[in-house]
């Protein structure tokens, strides 16, 4: 459009013939029904514009385009003028005239183009208005979401505060709790690198923390031998968040700094990250607990090795009663059979009318009471052992003097055997040694003893060599070797025990009570030796008793042939020679002797063995006799050359009757008689004032020798060597 013209297709194109377009509106219908419809309770209108087409004559064109510029531009003016107003008043005229299709429809009634303009700058301004209150409605709705976000986002900032506030003070408390803790605390990311590692890690361990950040555990901490198994266990658990120690406790063997292995005790947990997860170890040092086991375990296998022990006790215990059950039936008839012998001898000595029978009835009952005391001796021997009451007295110990006492004294029981009694020297041997020589003499007798019991024929050896510088030291050894039946080997220990015998049978065949070994290998052991036996049944026995040297200084050495002589020497005449042939001489002392004792039988025997040694005798049956006969001797000036005071009396014993003996300045010899072979008792009888004690039986030699020592004789006084040969 040009002006008010137009190009029209049917104006044929030019301004002639060309038609002037003079736009109006008019209402199409003037009806609700045929102008609008109602929609959302309001009317609408509907409107389309009417076109006339006026032919222009030529020439008139620009006249009417102007006359219809300023027809029309003005009312446009005047419509901008007032749609400007209108734009103002705009909310007021919505408010007073809410229908917006009626106001529309008013302006179109208008006519022309400012009608026109004027519908539109209205429909715009209402559009405008709509869309303001649409926008402001959306705007507020923003503002009411704004500001419910804003407050969503103050309450999550405050509860992710508050959880950070917490989780600060649960890793403060953490932090604390590890850092305080004396166990290792280790915590891995989700690559198993080291990053946290506390105190105690640090004490047990011996890594500080910045050694250790960014390793992974196993390659520390891990022993050399097993660490490419844990770098495998290590792998698989990053992978897959599980393995052996995972919701565990096991006990491992860990490796510190300075390469000690020392054994721990390890829990790990896991904590979950999303998809990934973190590691923490727990790790506590069982170094002291591990100790504390082993003492325990030590304790345990203690008390349970005291329960064998107890055990094999009790069983020993119960053996040993056994056995003494059964060795107190054998010492019964061992008791009973030299008794019975002795009875019946006596009856026949009573009998006898020559006095050659008469001898012989006596020396078969000195035999069996030699018997019966010795048995006597080794009940007491094994009880002062089980007591620890056997007192050990060193001294020198002449060496081949003991060897020729134990040969001289078994010499005529082999003899009457039909079996040889030898000894030999295999090595130089020293003159003496340093030992007790009555308790050396004591287990040589006992095996000796034994050897030419148990060898029915051959020959019973006793060997005698030193042994210098071996895995016991230096030692002098006597090996008493026998043929005789030997013994089984699972009773060669059994022997040593007390009242033990190697079977029933051989007690019965050969007699004996068990008692000789047990008590031999006590008093080797107290003599720093050792008692051992080894033996082949059927071929014989050897018993060694070894005795160390000691210190033996300047002490010459005999050779072998030196030491043989010696004891032939001291043999002489006398091997193989039975007692009861020796020669007696006839009276030696010819003191004065008071005998107190309260056993009349007792009385008899030593009043004759005292008168035979030519003795004058007066006998007391108690003390407060004993007492009274030596003041009246005293007071007579025929004062006791000797008292034997026996010990155990009625009325006034014998220690209390010396001590009244010695208050009231008695000075000569008292010798107190027992019974008892305790030193105690011994020390008890010394110590109340007697000088010297002599245990019963009496033998004759012992009594004589007494008198040498301690008689004033009257008369001439014997030499020793006319004493030696009367008590033999």
């Amino acid at each position: 459009m040009r002006g008010n013209q137009c190009d029209c297709p049917w104006a044929g194109g030019n301004h002639e013939g060309k038609y002037r377009i003079r736009p109006r509106l008019r209402f199409m219908e003037t009806t609700a029904a045929a102008h609008g419809t109602v929609r959302g309770g309001r009317y609408q209108a509907s409107c389309r514009p009417a076109i006339d087409v006026v032919a222009i004559k030529p020439g008139q064109g620009l006249d009417m385009a102007r006359n219809d510029l300023c027809r029309v531009v003005k009312p446009i003016i005047l419509t901008a003028v007032c749609a400007a107003a209108a734009c103002t008043v705009l909310s007021t005229v919505g408010l007073l005239w809410p229908d917006h299709a009626a106001c529309t429809e008013v302006f179109v009634c208008l006519s022309g183009l400012s009608g026109l303009l004027c519908a539109l700058i209205v429909g715009a301004a209402i559009a405008i208005r709509r869309t303001k209150c649409f926008v402001d409605e959306q705007l507020e709705k923003a503002a009411a979401t704004e500001r419910e976000l804003e407050k969503t986002k103050e309450e999550f900032s405050f509860a992710i505060a508050k959880q950070a506030k917490q989780l600060r003070s649960f890793e403060r408390v953490f932090r604390c709790f590890a850092e305080t803790s004396v166990d290792a605390i280790i915590v891995a990311d989700d690559n198993g690198r080291i990053v946290f590692w506390n105190r105690g890690a640090e004490e047990l361990f011996g890594y500080r923390s910045e050694e250790v950040l960014r390793k992974e555990p196993h390659s520390i901490l891990a022993p050399p031998e097993i660490r490419d198994t844990a770098c495998q266990a290590f792998a698989a658990f990053c992978r897959h968040g599980e393995g052996p120690l995972v919701g565990t406790i096991r006990e491992l063997t860990a490796r510190t700094k300075n390469g000690q292995e020392v054994p721990v005790e390890v829990s790990i947990s896991r904590i979950p990250r999303g998809e990934r997860f973190q590691t923490v170890a727990i790790i506590r040092d069982i170094s002291h607990r591990k100790l504390e086991e082993f003492a325990v375990q030590s304790h345990i296998a203690a008390l349970e090795e005291l329960q064998w022990t107890l055990t094999d006790a009790r069983d020993a215990a119960v053996a040993a009663v056994e056995a003494k059950s059964a060795v107190l039936a054998n010492v019964a008839h061992e008791l009973r059979t030299p008794l019975a012998a002795m009875i019946g001898y006596a009856d026949q000595l009573s009998e006898a009318e020559e006095v050659e029978a008469a001898r012989q009835l006596a020396h078969s009952i000195r035999r069996n009471g030699e018997h019966l005391l010795q048995l006597l001796n080794d009940l007491l021997d094994v009880a002062k052992a089980d007591a620890g009451k056997i007192r050990i007295e060193m001294g020198d110990c002449v060496v081949c003097e003991v060897v020729g006492d134990v040969v001289a004294t078994f010499a005529n029981k082999a003899h009457e055997k039909g079996i040889e009694l030898k000894c030999r020297f295999e090595t130089p041997v020293p003159e003496r040694i340093v030992s007790d020589v009555l308790r050396v003499r004591q287990v040589l007798f006992n095996l000796v003893s034994n050897a030419v019991k148990f060898t029915p024929k051959g020959s019973v050896t006793i060997a005698t060599r030193c042994v210098h510088g071996d895995a016991d030291g230096s030692a002098l050894l006597f090996d008493v070797i026998d043929t005789g039946i030997g013994i089984e080997p699972d009773a060669l220990e059994r022997i040593f025990d007390p009242f033990e015998q190697a079977d029933a049978k051989t007690g019965a065949r050969y007699g004996g009570t068990g008692l000789g070994l047990a008590v031999s290998r006590r008093l080797a052991e107290l003599l720093g030796g050792e008692l051992s036996a080894w033996s082949e049944p059927g071929k014989g026995s050897t018993f060694r008793l070894r005795l160390p040297l000691g210190t033996l200084g300047d002490v010459p050495f005999l050779s072998p042939d030196e030491a043989e002589a010696a004891v032939d020497e001291k043999l002489k005449l006398e091997q193989g020679r039975p007692a009861e042939e020796k020669s007696e001489q006839g009276p030696c002392f010819s003191g004065k002797v008071l005998l107190v004792e309260d056993s009349e039988d007792n009385r008899l025997i030593v009043t004759h063995l005292l008168r035979r040694l030519g003795a004058e005798v007066d006998s007391a049956a108690d003390g407060h006799a004993a007492c009274e006969m030596v003041r009246q001797a005293e007071a007579a000036g025929e004062p006791f050359d000797v008292v034997l005071m026996d010990m155990e009396m009625p009325r006034l014993d014998g220690c209390s009757a010396t001590r009244v003996l010695r208050s009231e300045g008695y000075t000569l010899p008292i010798v107190a008689l027992t019974a008892h072979t305790d030193e105690a008792k011994h020390r008890e009888a010394l110590d109340a004032g007697c000088d010297g004690v002599l245990t019963k039986p009496i033998r004759r030699e012992e009594l004589a020798e007494a008198l040498l020592k301690y008689a004033a004789s009257t008369g001439e006084t014997p030499s020793e060597q006319t004493m030696t040969q009367t008590v033999q």
